[in-house]
């Protein structure tokens, strides 16, 4: 049986599961049930499969996003990888943007990008330019010159993945008229 198969065939089970181990490990102070939840959602959400499955597990996503600058480095690292696959889809990203404000997710995602995690910061580049198509949240993002003196920071200093992530952000908010002129001055990008 093929990896797709098989998620498919134990998607529910697993993804319920994870999300209620992560929401009981948090009431009880379980750091590592937390990680593993949190590590199966992630996973599962960077497959195509899986990615339309954990997006219909209710609550799946508020989680993820919650968790992202989580003071534990795994946790935040592997809920940011899994908000930045799921962002990749249209509904999971107006979901989020009903939720929370546009300014509180770029809030959120800006220090994302200014972590020490080499990988959460990675992440929080793909989110970012996933959650930029949105006009709204395009809106907020682009008259924001430290988002884009983060971004120009990695396009020359990140690791190839996180440069190819950084690079599609600053594409997908430079849609923005604002963006291009705040871009224009910014000396790192």
């Amino acid at each position: 049986m093929d990896v797709s198969t098989q998620l498919e065939r134990d998607e529910g089970k697993t993804l319920d599961a994870a999300l209620k181990s992560i929401r009981d490990a948090e009431y009880t102070k379980d750091k590592d049930a937390v990680r593993e939840g949190v590590y199966a959602l992630a996973l599962h959400s960077t497959l195509a499969v899986g990615r339309k499955e954990v997006a219909g597990t209710s609550g799946a996503c508020d989680k993820l996003f919650e968790l992202m600058g989580n003071e534990d480095v795994d946790v935040a690292r592997w809920a940011t990888l899994g908000v930045g696959s799921l962002s990749m889809l249209q509904e999971v990203r107006e979901a989020l943007l009903r939720k929370s404000a546009p300014q509180a997710v770029v809030e959120t995602l800006s220090k994302e990008l200014q972590g020490a995690d080499a990988s959460a910061v990675c992440y929080a580049c793909l989110t970012m330019g996933n959650l930029a198509v949105e006009d709204t949240t395009r809106d907020v993002m682009a008259g924001d010159a430290g988002i884009f003196a983060a971004l120009g920071r990695l396009l020359g200093a990140g690791g190839a993945l996180t440069r190819r992530y950084a690079v599609g952000a600053v594409r997908n908010i430079s849609v923005h008229p604002i963006a291009r002129k705040v871009l224009a001055k910014e000396e790192s990008v």
